[in-house]
């Protein structure tokens, strides 16, 4: 599983997200593993379900990014005047 704690731009976290969005909308995606891979469909369920749990921590780990920004341009904007 990729962990993305160490992960400390948005933009890549986003990246992230999109493609595993793509992945877990695109119903031809089970066709590839059924005709092009010869996969099963427990291996789709089985990439399927770890796709959503990258998706869940990749979601928490925007929400803390971004408050942790927002934080540091806080106390960064006071100095700056």
């Amino acid at each position: 599983m990729i962990e993305v704690n160490p992960v400390r731009s948005v933009k890549i976290l986003e990246t992230m997200k999109k493609d595993l969005s793509a992945f877990l909308n695109n119903p031809a995606v089970l066709h590839v593993y059924l005709n092009e891979y010869d996969w099963g469909e427990e291996d789709y369920d089985a990439d399927q379900e770890k796709a959503i749990e990258l998706l869940e921590k990749v979601d928490r780990r925007i929400k803390s990014l971004s408050k942790f920004e927002a934080k540091t341009a806080a106390i960064k904007k006071p100095s700056d005047a």
